[in-house]
C-alpha cells in the first residue's frame, strides 16, 4: 500500500480532496501506445498522441532473429473533465533468456523516461510484473484532455509477444483527478495491451485500447481472479 499512501500524501500536501468512488457512466483507464522510435528519446513525451483515436496497439514488424524496437508509452485515460494527477499500475510482458537465446520483449531500465512530474517505481521497474506510480502537481494537471502520457520506454523485440497493463504489485490500480479524487479501475477491462509481431490473444492480434473499448486479460479470457493470476504468472 505504500505507493497509494504516496499518492494520497502528495494530494494532501497540495490541499486536495480524495474520493475513492468513481463517477457512474465514466470510463477512466490506463493503456499502452506503440510508436516508431524517433531521433531523441528525451523529447519523446512531446511526440505522443493526444487523442484516443491516436493510440496504436500493435508493433507489427519483427525481423527474423529479432532486432525490432519501438517506443511504448504509458497512457492514462481520465474520467471525463477531471484530468489526471496520478496513475498507479503494473506492467506485464514475456521475456526469457535460455542459454543466450532471447524470446519475447526486453526493456532496458535506462530507457524509461517519465513524462509526469514524479515517479515512484517499484524496485524492479520496468521488469515484467513490476509497478509504478506517476504523479503531476496541481499546476500541471490539465482538465478536458483525452489522454495523459505518463512515460515512455524503448521495448526491444526478439519474437512475437504481448505486453499489458496490470495491477500494481501492491494491489492498487487507479488514476487520480485534478481535484485529487481517486478513481479505482477495473482489471482487466480498464487495462490496455499491445501485440508485437502479430501475436494473438483471445482471437485477435490487434491489441486493446481501453479508451475505446473494454479489454480482456491477455492470453485467455479468464472469469475468476485465480485464473487471472494464472494468466499473468502470479501464482
Amino acid at each position: 500500500m505504500k505507493y497509494l499512501v504516496i499518492i494520497l500524501t502528495v494530494a494532501a500536501a497540495l490541499g486536495l480532496a480524495v474520493d475513492h468512488a468513481a463517477a457512474q457512466g465514466q470510463h477512466p483507464a490506463i493503456g499502452l501506445h506503440v510508436q516508431a522510435i524517433g531521433p531523441d528519446l528525451s523529447k519523446a513525451c512531446a511526440a505522443a498522441p493526444t487523442t484516443c483515436a491516436g493510440i496504436v496497439t500493435t508493433g507489427p514488424t519483427i525481423p527474423p532473429g529479432g532486432g525490432a524496437a519501438y517506443w511504448v508509452y504509458l497512457v492514462g485515460i481520465p474520467q471525463v473533465d477531471n484530468g489526471i494527477s496520478g496513475m498507479q499500475f503494473g506492467l506485464w510482458y514475456d521475456f526469457n533468456n535460455v542459454g543466450g537465446t532471447y524470446t519475447g520483449a526486453y526493456i532496458d531500465p535506462s530507457s524509461f523516461v517519465k513524462c509526469s512530474d514524479l515517479a515512484f517505481a517499484s524496485a524492479t521497474w520496468p521488469k515484467s510484473r513490476s509497478g509504478n506510480t506517476l504523479t503531476w502537481t496541481l499546476a500541471n494537471c490539465t482538465r478536458g484532455v483525452e489522454l495523459r502520457v505518463g512515460g515512455v520506454m524503448i521495448v526491444s523485440l526478439y519474437t512475437p509477444t504481448l505486453m499489458s497493463i496490470i495491477k500494481n504489485p501492491n494491489g492498487q490500480f487507479a488514476v487520480s483527478g485534478c481535484a485529487g479524487n481517486q478513481f479505482n479501475l477495473n482489471y482487466p477491462v480498464d487495462s490496455g495491451w499491445v501485440s508485437f509481431g502479430g501475436k494473438s490473444s483471445g482471437g485477435t492480434n490487434a491489441g486493446c485500447n481501453p479508451c475505446l473499448t473494454q479489454c480482456v486479460a491477455v492470453g485467455t479470457q479468464p472469469t475468476t481472479w485465480s485464473r487471472l493470476k494464472h494468466t499473468f504468472g502470479e501464482e
